[in-house]
């Protein structure tokens, strides 16, 4: 509230924006926003990435729509304490599964040096590969400028979270926590796991939502786009939709995809094609770009 005020006090609410850590039941009415502290340079779920992408759901889930992490994480240590030795050191590859998770899910886009950087922290600024890739997905960040816009004045009107959880809009979809959802149109499964190159995702069945979109093959309805190869995800023979819980209204489909860095999977409906062209042709653009850099290695850490 005390942000609040010297902001408006300095009429400087265009262009400065403060985000907080610690929150209350009323923190949404006066905060703009906030972050989910200092995680361990980790894939861990407790203090780790995964941990961060819980926060997303819990905070959505609380009242605090509008939240994002330190990309690659913050705390670090490498010392010993009684003959009990603890070494964390953020890893290359943990830094640009962090990065490719952020651009699909966080209000702003940003990286921390960390507690206690050393020479062997991975940074963004550590190496062309690096540099590369944080690049290409601060790009994919700024090409959803307008359909985050909209998802954040959406916020700030009823509370609905930026990124959610998938159950908010596919209840079948409760028992997941390996998924995240950008507004309605975005699904990604984030490779959790170090030196992991394949994620498993579950597929809501969109077939009954309606489509105007010209890029589908499916007669006006909506079906699942992988990016960034932009593939329509149609079920095959042996990716059935499943019916949840005896309700047919509530079916999905189980995947495995490759996720190589700087190819994750993110699940995109067709429709977004027309009700958001912009960020629709920014991504197909970006797709291209990154699919010919992960091949041609530079990505590589």
């Amino acid at each position: 509230r005390v942000n609040q005020k010297a902001i408006r006090y300095m009429k400087r609410e265009g262009d400065i924006v403060n985000f907080h850590r610690s929150s209350s039941l009323m923190s949404p009415k006066y905060a703009t926003l906030f972050w989910s502290g200092d995680q361990l340079v980790t894939y861990d779920r407790h203090d780790g990435l995964k941990s961060a992408l819980i926060n997303i759901f819990n905070a959505g889930l609380s009242g605090l729509s509008m939240i994002h992490s330190d990309i690659g994480g913050y705390t670090m240590m490498n010392r010993c304490y009684f003959g009990i030795c603890l070494n964390y050191s953020r890893s290359c590859d943990l830094l640009m599964r962090w990065s490719e998770m952020n651009a699909f899910t966080d209000v702003i886009y940003r990286t921390h040096e960390g507690s206690d950087p050393a020479p062997n922290e991975a940074q963004v600024y550590s190496s062309n590969a690096s540099k590369a890739h944080f690049s290409a997905f601060a790009s994919v960040h700024k090409a959803l400028c307008s359909y985050r816009t909209a998802l954040m004045k959406e916020a700030s009107l009823n509370g609905v979270p930026v990124a959610r959880h998938p159950m908010l809009h596919y209840p079948q979809l409760d028992h997941l926590d390996t998924q995240v959802m950008l507004g309605a149109d975005i699904l990604m499964a984030p490779v959790l796991q170090h030196n992991s190159n394949k994620v498993n995702a579950v597929l809501p069945d969109i077939r009954h939502e309606s489509s105007s979109s010209s890029s589908s093959r499916s007669s006006g309805r909506e079906v699942w786009v992988r990016w960034p190869h932009f593939q329509e995800m149609l079920p095959p023979h042996h990716h059935q939709y499943h019916r949840h819980n005896g309700n047919a209204d509530q079916h999905s489909m189980e995947v495995e995809v490759d996720a190589p860095i700087g190819v994750p999977a993110v699940f995109i409906k067709s429709g977004m094609a027309d009700r958001w062209p912009d960020a629709w042709n920014a991504l197909k653009n970006l797709g291209e770009r990154v699919l010919r850099e992960a091949k041609g290695g530079l990505y590589n850490c």
